[in-house]
């Protein structure tokens, strides 16, 4: 009975911290960084060397890395179409569900480094972008033809799953 009771803790422990351990998505376009990271858990990355995709994923003790050709053409075989009623939802509820999943992510980074092409609309952004300054973000023009991105995102599942539910 006590053997049980400690798997049984052992299982919820483990669940609470799937729960809150922090979920980190980081873009970055200057060195080709795309990474979606659950702390202590695993991580899944988008890169891209010698003209493929690879996806290079770890969960727990479980790592593999996979090419991916995203031109080539997958035999897709027919599938029966089995028509299930789905409960709709309105459009307005929808959309207040994605804004509350949106607003639940904390910003860590944001770094913008941007040339339009057009030196009218960079002169109108540059003293717009000169204001904008704070902790955690930074917007720049160039005249140089420079378009940098660097973005760093932060959540729970647990604070994911209560603004989606909620």
């Amino acid at each position: 009975m006590e053997v049980i009771l400690i798997i049984f803790l052992l299982l919820i422990s483990l669940m609470l911290w799937f729960l809150i351990a922090p979920l980190i998505i980081t873009i970055d376009s200057n060195n080709n960084r795309y990474e979606l990271r659950l702390v202590s858990i695993g991580f899944v990355k988008v890169l891209f060397e010698n003209n493929q995709f690879i996806i290079h994923f770890r969960i727990l003790f479980f790592e593999r890395r996979m090419n991916i050709d995203p031109f080539k053409k997958s035999k897709a075989k027919p599938k029966k179409e089995e028509k299930k009623k789905k409960k709709k939802m309105s459009w307005s509820r929808m959309k207040h569900k994605m804004k509350r999943v949106f607003q639940s992510f904390e910003i860590e980074k944001c770094w913008l480094n941007l040339d339009t092409d057009n030196y009218y609309y960079n002169a109108f952004l540059y003293p717009i972008f000169f204001f904008i300054k704070g902790k955690n973000y930074r917007f720049n023009i160039n005249f140089q033809g420079n378009n940098e991105c660097s973005l760093v995102l932060k959540n729970r599942l647990i604070r994911l799953l209560i603004a989606f539910i909620f």
